[in-house]
């Protein structure tokens, strides 16, 4: 092997450091949830896994599944606290550590001091592990996948868990993608994933033998290369320790309903979820030049809707507007998703001045919702959400690039009240 790439993964993160700090839930299943009727589990531990217990199972599901469940609150001061342990022994092995989310990251070992000296990449993971119980105990494990690129580490770490150790060596990449869907690899999304149905192509097999210029037709040259390279267990992309610091190319939000949803009350939701992407594009000083809608009826059937937005926004009723209308009133509904992308740092202002107009409104909105509350006002169609306690949404994996970074809603109000207050003082 040319390259020593190392993908660490937390096991069972939240509910492994909520383990770590109350000894009270060692051994028992834990779920970590938010506060409303409507949520779901956020993450679950290695003992309620046993019982079919995972992310996105509903409270009530939970309950039916382990009566025993114990449901925590998250504590994202602790999982910050936590991965900042585990980022610094990273970082006594190598310097050039990417952290991918808030319980994994890449690490860069090829020309470390270990792997010069003839030592097996497998025998420098025991050790990582081991410096890591020393620092933390045994309640936080990972598993650790070990290739020549990121993206068979990473597919390596996946394929023995909890607390395992993958070594594969580019001789036996096409061999384990063989015998695995293409779902598992990152980067083949849901999306991604369809389409390539309904080209026929069902597995790694069919997918190497499609030419670089049909895949490249099909799915553009970036996405298109990525899958060549991909179906052969290649990736020539570098180990970045900055790249989880540059701007995410997502935010998303979404929310499970316990029960059905339609008319003014579902657009109420569609209006709360568009209002926490649109907060989060604000408090990142970023705009969407594009917006999705993911909404799933009452027999949990999705369909989506994709509005490209004639100028970059980060608006709340800019966004609502453009989504809004491809769902009509009669539409039930128990799981909305709303995502924003093609994100940019300028907002490019239209002929007649309409942008400012609308970024002035915001404004407005901004400073009384600040002031009095999130959501104290909102347009007259909207009704107020009565679910204001829960302030934790379970992030649409996949879709945001932050979703895992360990910031909540009240920590983004508390980020957007620092610039709205220096907006506010300039103006």
């Amino acid at each position: 092997m040319n390259r020593v790439i190392f993908h660490i993964d937390m096991n069972s993160y939240f509910a492994s450091v909520a383990q770590h700090f109350d000894t009270e839930l060692r051994n028992r299943p834990v779920a970590v949830m938010g506060k409303g009727k409507g949520t779901v589990v956020i993450a679950a531990s290695k003992e309620a896994k046993k019982y079919g217990i995972k992310t996105g199972t509903h409270k009530y599901d939970a309950v039916k599944m382990c009566p025993d469940i114990v449901f925590v609150p998250p504590a994202f001061d602790k999982y910050v606290q936590t991965t900042a342990i585990i980022l610094q022994v990273f970082h006594e092995f190598t310097p050039l550590v990417e952290p991918f989310s808030i319980d994994e990251a890449f690490l860069e070992m090829t020309n470390t001091y270990w792997i010069c000296m003839g030592m097996h990449p497998v025998d420098v993971a025991y050790m990582i592990k081991k410096r890591m119980r020393e620092r933390l105990g045994d309640v936080i494990t990972c598993s650790v996948g070990i290739a020549d690129n990121k993206l068979m580490a990473k597919f390596g770490s996946d394929l023995k868990k909890p607390d395992g150790i993958v070594f594969l060596t580019p001789d036996r990449y096409m061999d384990v993608l063989d015998h695995s869907n293409l779902q598992e690899i990152c980067g083949i999304g849901r999306r991604t994933f369809a389409h390539l149905e309904r080209l026929g192509i069902k597995n790694f097999r069919q997918l190497r033998d499609m030419s670089y210029i049909k895949l490249k037709k099909e799915f553009g040259p970036v996405q298109g290369k990525f899958l060549h390279l991909a179906a052969h267990g290649e990736n020539h992309s570098r180990v970045n320790p900055s790249a989880f610091f540059n701007d995410p190319k997502s935010v998303s939000h979404a929310e499970t309903f316990t029960e059905n949803w339609s008319g003014v009350d579902l657009m109420s939701k569609i209006y709360k979820l568009c209002e926490k992407v649109s907060l989060r594009l604000r408090t990142k000083e970023l705009y969407a030049g594009c917006v999705h809608i993911y909404i799933k009826d009452h027999n949990f059937k999705g369909v989506s809707f994709e509005q490209k937005l004639a100028h970059p926004t980060n608006n709340t009723i800019e966004i609502f507007h453009a989504l809004s209308q491809h769902i009509s009133q009669n539409f039930v509904s128990r799981f909305v998703c709303i995502w924003s992308h093609d994100l940019v740092r300028e907002r490019i202002a239209d002929l007649f001045d309409e942008t400012l107009k609308y970024d002035r409104l915001q404004m407005s909105l901004d400073r009384i919702n600040t002031k009095y509350g999130h959501f104290s006002i909102l347009p007259a169609s909207i009704k107020k959400p009565t679910d204001l306690d829960n302030p934790v949404d379970i992030p649409f994996s996949g879709l945001d690039n932050d979703a895992k970074t360990g910031k909540d809603l009240t920590t983004l109000l508390r980020q957007r009240d620092v610039i709205l207050h220096k907006v506010l003082h300039q103006s």
